[in-house]
């Protein structure tokens, strides 16, 4: 019997599992991807989340992460538009470093994660009967942080809620780049946005949310011929691609400026609108 069973280990299940963990609680995490998942992202976290990071006592080396101090927006007529936070700054960090790192401390704290997928959780009196793909648990407490495609998200009954909105469509892409730098830049064309963020001392990312999957069949395509253009895009002092092109898309993805509309705080790195509460883009 598990006191917590958390679906999902990204930075939102990791994290709930630190908590948990250090409060005595029995804490499992089930992730379904083998090793540390690599998705789409803007790979940002604002300052209140670079606060709330510290706070769970997770430290990122200086060479897997960046500051910026700021945001500025860029659009084609030239027009350019910029604000640097009041207190602390941001930090840009892979999304792999940020998910090895929360893995650390969870496991330090006392969680136990492990490789596999919630398919289903029934509650049972004061038990919660969990199904996975490698058998049945129990637990007293289901986390549901299992991302785009959740289960257990659709069993509660929240999935028509979530989404009703436009699909939209994203991709990024890792150049080993010193970051020229220190705000995370929102570039503005008709039908998509860049958002290039400094995410290491040599790396720069580089994520284009839009509503057409036509951008990113192309983008995607680019990469794969990547590899015969690389000499001389060296040769041109052009930089090189860190990693594959990642994307994602469908209604929960990217549709932040549907789900963040309750501000009229502009959004550093992804959709039209952003908190400023929320701690990770």
């Amino acid at each position: 019997m598990h006191d917590v069973v958390i679906a999902g280990g990204g930075p939102a299940g990791l994290a709930a599992a630190i908590r948990s963990a250090r409060r005595g609680f029995r804490t499992l995490v089930l992730e379904r991807s083998e090793g540390i998942p690599d998705k789409a992202c803007g790979e940002g976290l604002m300052p209140r989340g670079a606060e709330d990071l510290e706070r769970l006592g997770v430290r990122v080396p200086d060479d897997r992460c960046a500051p910026f101090r700021g945001i500025r927006y860029l659009q084609e007529d030239g027009t350019i538009l910029e604000a640097c936070f009041r207190g602390r700054p941001g930090v840009g960090i892979r999304r792999t470093a940020l998910v090895e790192a929360l893995r650390e401390v969870a496991a330090s704290a006392g969680g136990e994660v492990r490789r596999g997928s919630v398919v289903s959780a029934r509650p049972r009196g004061d038990v919660i009967d969990v199904e996975t793909d490698a058998g049945h648990i129990e637990a007293r407490l289901v986390i549901a942080a299992d991302g785009l495609h959740s289960p257990l998200r659709r069993a509660a009954g929240l999935e028509s809620a979530a989404g009703s909105g436009p699909l939209r469509f994203g991709v990024r892409q890792h150049f080993a780049l010193a970051p020229w730098t220190d705000l995370v830049e929102v570039h503005w064309a008709s039908g998509v946005e860049a958002y290039v963020t400094p995410v290491g001392p040599r790396t720069v990312n580089v994520a284009l949310p839009q509503a057409s999957s036509r951008i990113c069949w192309h983008l995607s395509r680019g990469s794969a011929r990547s590899s015969r253009a690389h000499r001389s895009s060296r040769r041109c002092g052009a930089p090189d691609h860190c990693c594959s092109v990642r994307g994602r898309g469908g209604r929960h993805a990217w549709r932040w400026s549907e789900m963040r509309r309750d501000t009229s705080t502009p959004s550093p790195a992804k959709g039209s609108r952003w908190p400023s509460r929320h701690p990770l883009f």
